[in-house]
């Protein structure tokens, strides 16, 4: 899988990794949880496959060594990110999911142009399972006629517009 850095202080930059196991997904996850910074790197470095690391000398080889010779907010970025591809949240989506959390810890609502249909989706259904007390998975198995017609509903009734 790619890992590509759009934007920031590692612009440019991408990876190339492979995907994990279930149970190499939830060792990592841990590692990651326990702050086990070495586990961490053993694991990316057996998972790296190619990336367009250089620095002042030349290209930086894809191992642990060059791994270790990277920036420490890089390759803890990179290792979020690797997690994040395997689990089906793309890039595009963590962006949008992350901007909204900026508007919700302001007090706001983000502006619906910039919310992606995906996370309106995510942000609907997590919704009424707080309403109704349910599952996303009991939610999921009702027709879906039911979520059409609540995505109308929301679209006829906006919440309040927020006074600046």
């Amino acid at each position: 899988m790619l890992i590509e850095f759009d934007e920031g202080d590692y612009a440019g930059f991408g990876v190339h990794m492979r995907s994990l196991s279930l149970g190499e997904f939830l060792r990592v996850g841990s590692m990651m949880d326990s702050r086990d910074v070495s586990g961490l790197c053993d694991a990316m470095a057996q998972a790296l496959e190619e990336w367009n690391a250089a620095d002042e000398d030349g290209d930086i080889p894809a191992s642990r060594d060059g791994l270790l010779s990277l920036d420490a907010g890089l390759v803890f970025e990179l290792s979020r990110r690797w997690l994040d591809a395997i689990a089906g949240l793309p890039d595009s989506l963590r962006r949008n999911a992350e901007m909204s959390g900026q508007y919700a810890a302001a007090g706001q609502r983000m502006p619906d142009e910039h919310r992606t249909p995906e996370l309106a989706r995510a942000e609907m259904i997590v919704s009424l399972c707080r309403l109704f007390g349910c599952l996303p998975s009991q939610l999921m198995r009702e027709d879906g006629e039911v979520l059409r017609l609540v995505a109308a509903y929301n679209i006829a009734n906006p919440p309040p517009k927020q006074k600046d």
